[in-house]
C-alpha cells in the first residue's frame, strides 16, 4: 500500500502544543468548575488551588501533544 506524501509532511509541533494549551486550558476550566461548585469546599481559598491546577493542565496538554508531533515526525523520518 502506498503512502500518500500529503499524510508524509511533517507535523508542526509548534501549533500542536498550542492546541494541546488550548485542551488544557478547557480541561482546567471544566475541573475548576465541578471543584469549585460541586466539590465539598474545606474552608481554604478555593482560588490558589484553581490557578495552579489550571496551570498543570495547560502544561500538561502542551507538552502531551507537541511530544506526540515530536515522535510522530521522528517515527515518518525513520522511514
Amino acid at each position: 500500500m502506498k503512502i500518500d506524501d500529503k499524510s508524509s509532511a511533517p507535523w508542526s509541533t509548534r501549533s500542536f502544543a498550542l492546541n494541546g494549551a488550548l485542551l488544557g486550558l478547557i480541561v482546567g476550566v471544566v475541573h475548576g468548575y465541578v471543584h469549585a461548585f460541586w466539590s465539598p469546599s474545606s474552608g481554604d481559598d478555593v482560588l490558589p488551588h484553581l490557578i495552579a491546577q489550571m496551570a498543570k493542565f495547560i502544561f500538561a496538554g502542551a507538552f502531551g501533544l507537541a511530544a506526540l508531533s515530536v515522535i510522530r515526525n521522528w517515527l515518518v523520518r525513520r522511514r
